[in-house]
């Protein structure tokens, strides 16, 4: 959603737009066009997974929406490639705040939405937790820290917080509120 938000604000300011995950044939659209195609990439690609190696050529800026929880050397290595391009990249971690906090408590199961079959299970969730919020700040803080090297946007949100604040912290990193 703030990804299609975002792209309809730039094409209404006359900027084009292209999905980064179906490789360099798609050519970037302005106005309803840009922003259909974009939509529907996003409706029909399952593997979202990591920025794409084609995101450089060609690329004017990048926006990344993710939650970030890929292979940390993959996702660092790209945004590297991103940076030697010259490509400014804007990095938005979305995430919901049970993932931040970790608040669960005794036995729990958790299972992937699109795969039941896929899950872990904890005989006490209390034991983990820490461990837990360790990874992720040490994981979420290595990409905050290429992010400063490179001169990157990094936004973070969480998915109870209105979306309207990352989407004009989006648009105005990008340009759109320079206009």
């Amino acid at each position: 959603m703030l990804g299609t938000a975002v792209a309809l604000l730039l094409t209404q300011a006359g900027e084009k737009v292209a999905p980064l995950v179906e490789g360099p044939s798609r050519p970037a659209r302005t106005g309803r066009a840009g922003l259909v195609g974009l939509a529907e990439t996003f409706l029909r690609t399952e593997d979202r997974s990591a920025i794409p190696p084609w995101a450089v050529a060609g690329t004017t800026q990048a926006i990344y929406i993710s939650d970030f929880y890929t292979d940390a050397d993959g996702l660092l290595a790209q945004l590297g490639r991103m940076a030697a391009q010259g490509v400014p990249v804007h990095l938005v971690q979305v995430s919901d705040s049970a993932e931040r906090l970790f608040p669960f408590a005794g036995r729990v199961r958790f299972e992937a939405p699109d795969d039941p079959n896929s899950h872990v299970q904890f005989g006490d969730a209390d034991h983990v937790a820490a461990a837990y919020r360790e990874r992720r700040d040490a994981h979420l803080g290595a990409l905050k820290d290429v992010c400063r090297r490179y001169g990157f946007t990094y936004l973070a949100h969480e998915t109870s917080e209105p979306a309207s604040v990352p989407l004009a912290a989006l648009y105005h990193a990008v340009g759109g509120g320079t206009r």
